[in-house]
């Protein structure tokens, strides 16, 4: 199954159209006719059909094109914040990471989605009017065949009064979370109204601050345990990666070109020219679980285990693939 899963990846499903192999082993070609077709495909078990599988392809030439399946569409806003208006916030490679994860997805138009589009915003035009802008556009443009993103880079503060998360956005004030910030019931609100996959990536730090070049992406202590599970139990069933879990760390070391979180994403996803490593089972996609096991390993090493990224699935989500190795 894997060697056939291989083969159909290497082709774009098409198998192997010419040498003493044709198609794939486990797979049947056929030869279609010149114009417009519908090729049914049914399983026999004894005297047992299934129903057919329909699929209505045009042959031009020597080619198969096929017109009865459309490729769905990744929207993605990505949000990085290292140049805070207040100096004090100021973080060294938040921003570099949503311009690398940006880059990542770019690389996979054309393969498992027909288009990628992405909304940035780094910096000082990482502000809230701005973000929830880019949230809007979401909700406007994916369809329910469609897979939407959304990555956020920068601090996160817990507002002590009302224990709610918020990520902080360029222009934050620490002392009015409320009104410079953008809190969990804001992005929850935002992404119940989207109709597709929704997947959030969460690069935004918890406690304290250790010692070395490595700096931390928080301002005051709590459980990030708490803040994925309520983000991830929206109606809509979101699917969160969080950089880390319980009150641990969230890191970033200009050794590692990234944010430990953002390194093993970029990693695991690919960009132009370097393959994805996140593709554990060989099949030439990378699936939810498979991103999950890849950036877990890798930022355990890149931290030394001071960091354990998550996977949240509340809804219990089918395990679908969102990338190629590619």
């Amino acid at each position: 199954a894997d060697a056939m899963q291989q083969c159909l990846a290497e082709t774009n499903g098409l198998g192997r159209l010419d040498g003493a192999l044709q198609g794939c082993r486990g797979s049947i070609t056929i030869d279609a006719p010149q114009n417009s077709a519908a090729i049914g495909l049914a399983a026999r078990s004894g005297t047992r059909f299934s129903e057919a599988a329909i699929l209505h392809v045009t042959r031009a030439a020597t080619a198969v094109v096929a017109t009865g399946i459309v490729k769905p569409k990744l929207y993605a806003l990505v949000v990085g914040v290292a140049d805070y208006v207040n100096p004090e916030l100021k973080l060294g490679l938040s921003a570099k990471d949503a311009t690398d994860f940006a880059a990542a997805l770019d690389n996979q138009a054309g393969g498992l989605y027909g288009e990628v589009t992405v909304h940035l915003l780094t910096d000082r035009a990482a502000t809230v009017p701005a973000i929830r802008e880019g949230l809007d556009w979401l909700s406007r443009s994916v369809t329910n065949r469609d897979v939407a993103m959304f990555y956020f880079a920068g601090h996160g503060e817990i507002e002590p009064r009302s224990s709610r998360f918020y990520m902080l956005p360029a222009e934050a004030d620490a002392k009015k979370l409320f009104s410079t910030a953008l809190s969990r019931d804001d992005l929850n609100i935002a992404l119940e109204q989207v109709v597709g996959k929704v997947i959030v990536f969460l690069d935004a730090c918890h406690s304290g601050a250790i010692a070395g070049a490595t700096q931390t992406r928080g301002l005051g202590a709590f459980n990030v345990n708490d803040v994925v599970k309520d983000l991830a139990n929206a109606d809509n069933g979101i699917v969160l990666f969080a950089a880390s879990t319980g009150k641990q760390l969230s890191l970033e070391n200009p050794a590692w070109g990234n944010g430990a979180f953002t390194a093993a994403l970029v990693a695991g996803l690919g960009r132009k020219g370097v393959k994805g490593e996140a593709g554990l089972l060989n099949t030439g996609a990378i699936s939810l679980s498979e991103l999950d096991a890849f950036v877990a390993e890798r930022v355990k090493k890149l931290t030394d285990g001071a960091q354990s990224p998550v996977l949240i699935n509340a809804k219990g989500l089918a395990n679908y693939p969102l990338a190629l190795a590619r």
